[in-house]
């Protein structure tokens, strides 16, 4: 090779590695605000308001809370999933679909997406299913998920045994229903190629009442009741079942809506606050609860998600 023939050979191969480099840079995803992450709130089933928050990843504190999705009918529970957020709507036995913009976190084009529920109040999404609890029938429906549009279609009637179904969590291929008419939780197996749930018994966990919302994290169980007490308890992970549960007051009005999320607890707290508290890892006690942010104008919170 000639020196015209390498110094082209160079400048070539230089071409393209700047080019590459270009557009490798160019579509790495943008991080913004810091690292931020989103909560949902619902405001009250009047309402039919959902507040988005920017959630600082250090200190899971919650700011510039704004409205950004409103029209429902009795919202009450909200889930996240794939880029699109579902909200339960006990009044008009709905769910809406909403878009979720990856970079800002806000809903568009939100419209009804199943109907034909009994009081829904509770949603979980999980491989490719949606599981509603039905305050008013006492029942579970099961939806599935459409990948591409995020839509529900087939809802059926899936498990047994409840009894003024509330809350619902997935976890360790257990789904957790609360039975807020009773101080009980119950504990279906789910099949992981159809969905469908099975098996349905009880747990009383000790010094749990009328359980409302339910969250999971870390091997624990976190649940709100009709009062300012929140209960954890250990999850068995064979089994599935409740030990050593223990309760904490926290606040000072009545709770609704749990989540926990990266090493924080969130509860929205009727008086219009939401309440953030530490996790510890291996006990999951809540320590350091504080009033983190009034995400709403009105004077109830509903539910709240973590995006």
């Amino acid at each position: 090779m000639n020196f015209f023939s390498l110094k082209k050979a160079i400048f070539l191969g230089c071409f393209i590695f700047f080019t590459f480099l270009f557009y490798s840079c160019s579509n790495i995803p943008e991080i913004t605000d810091g690292g931020y992450r989103f909560a949902y709130v619902i405001g009250d089933t009047a309402a039919n308001t959902v507040s988005l928050c920017k959630v600082d990843s250090g200190t899971g504190a919650l700011s510039g809370c704004a409205t950004t999705a409103s029209g429902f009918n009795g919202a009450l529970s909200i889930a996240i999933s794939n880029g699109y957020a579902y909200v339960t709507n006990i009044s008009g036995n709905t769910v809406s679909l909403c878009k979720v913009d990856s970079g800002t976190g806000a809903f568009s084009g939100c419209a009804t997406t199943a109907s034909g529920f009994n009081g829904p109040e509770g949603i979980a999404i999980f491989n490719g299913y949606a599981y509603v609890t039905n305050i008013g029938g006492n029942t579970v429906s099961l939806c599935k998920v459409d990948s591409g549009t995020g839509a529900l279609s087939g809802c059926t009637i899936t498990g047994s045994g409840f009894n003024g179904p509330a809350g619902i969590a997935i976890s360790n291929g257990f789904v957790y229903v609360t039975n807020n008419n009773v101080s009980t939780v119950s504990l279906c197996n789910m099949d992981s190629n159809t969905g469908a749930l099975s098996g349905c018994t009880t747990i009383t966990p000790s010094g749990i009442s009328n359980p409302v919302d339910i969250a999971t994290a870390n091997g624990f169980a976190y649940m709100t009741m009709n009062g300012k007490n929140v209960g954890f308890c250990k999850i068995d992970s064979s089994t599935g079942q409740f030990s050593n549960c223990v309760i904490k007051a926290v606040g000072s009005n009545g709770h609704d809506g749990i989540a926990v999320a990266n090493g924080f607890l969130y509860l929205t707290e009727r008086s219009n606050a939401v309440i953030l508290c530490n996790l510890e890892s291996v006990t999951g006690a809540l320590s350091n609860c504080a009033t983190t942010t009034a995400p709403t104008p009105y004077p109830f919170t509903a539910r709240i998600a973590i995006f």
